[in-house]
């Protein structure tokens, strides 16, 4: 039985073939998946051994896109920026309208972009006046 678990082994998995995991390929089924994943291990008692700590992933994503605040989460930052939206005047109910296809691919690709930045960033420290 597994005793701990890499949130970054099964993202891995996700970048390559991403309709086999969150089925329609866009950046809130991986999202979703995410969340269901880390529940199931939670619940299933599985140690998280995640390195650097994936919840550290959200204030990274704000700071590299420059967002003021990051209370939209991850996902939704990622997908205003590969919409178009400048960061400093986003309206959060732009969002609710759907994206084609190829925005969809770009915030895909920009997660994973991202994700690697995050995880070789050895100088990273997320701003304590944003909690």
């Amino acid at each position: 039985m597994k005793t701990s678990y890499c949130l970054y082994d099964i993202l891995d998995k996700i970048e390559k073939q991403p309709a086999m995991y969150v089925g329609e390929p866009i950046l809130k089924n991986t999202f979703l998946f995410l969340i269901g994943y880390e529940m199931a291990m939670i619940d299933a008692g599985v140690e998280n051994a995640t390195e650097p700590e994936f919840s550290d992933f959200h204030e990274f994503v704000r700071q590299k896109l420059f967002f003021s605040d990051s209370s939209a989460g991850w996902a939704r930052m990622i997908l205003a920026v590969a919409a178009g939206y400048d960061p400093r005047q986003i309206t959060w109910e732009d969002l609710e309208q759907l994206f084609p296809p190829e925005v969809h691919r770009e915030s895909l690709r920009l997660f994973f972009q991202l994700l690697k930045e995050f995880r070789s960033a050895t100088d990273f420290e997320p701003d304590a006046d944003t909690f």
